[in-house]
Order: structure tokens, then C-alpha cells, then sequence
């Protein structure tokens, strides 16, 4: 759902590559085009950065304090997905966001 609407956001300056079928992976990983790869919150920081919401991404590098409270929120969320999907879902429905198609 997330990657739905991250494409709606980026458009086609990002390519998502989904991971091999049965692959196990701790984080998500944005690959920039200087070939460095950037996993959990500071991945999804450079990937906002490719759109509008390059702030984030400064504030992940200039700021400790952010970038703790990220990686801890990343961390919550990747250990429980199925979780996260749901009270995606949840939020969704209260502050009636549209989901991506």
C-alpha cells in the first residue's frame, strides 16, 4: 500500500524494486543513483527527498535526536508490518486519506 502511494508521489523518478520471493530482509533500502544504498528511515528520508519533502532528509542528518526517534519508529514498524498495515488502514479511515489504487 505504501509503495502504491509512494509511486503516486515520486512518479518516475524512482523505479521500486520489490525483493526476491522468500527473501528476508530487516528494512526496505533506497539505491541512489551514486549507487549508495540507504536502509530503513534514512532510506525512506532519501527517497522523500526525491520529491518535495526534502527537509526530512536534513533534519535526519543534522538533527541526533530525529534521527533516533526514526530508526526507533522504523524499527517498530518493520517488526510488525502486518501491525502497521492495520493501523494504517485504521488511520486512513478516521482522517479520511484515500488509499493508492
Amino acid at each position: 500500500m505504501w509503495v502504491k502511494r509512494w509511486k503516486r508521489t515520486t512518479g518516475e523518478a524512482v523505479e521500486y524494486v520489490p525483493f526476491a520471493v522468500g527473501e528476508k530482509r530487516p528494512s526496505s533500502e533506497f539505491v541512489g543513483t551514486d549507487g549508495v544504498v540507504s536502509p530503513g528511515a534514512e532510506g525512506v528520508f532519501r527517497l522523500f527527498a526525491t520529491t518535495t519533502r526534502g527537509r526530512l532528509l536534513w533534519w535526519y542528518r543534522h538533527v541526533p535526536p530525529f534521527v533516533w526517534a526514526s530508526e526507533i519508529a522504523y524499527r517498530i514498524v518493520s517488526s510488525c508490518r502486518a501491525c502497521a498495515y492495520k493501523f494504517t488502514k485504521v488511520a486512513f479511515r478516521l482522517l479520511r486519506i484515500d488509499e493508492p489504487v
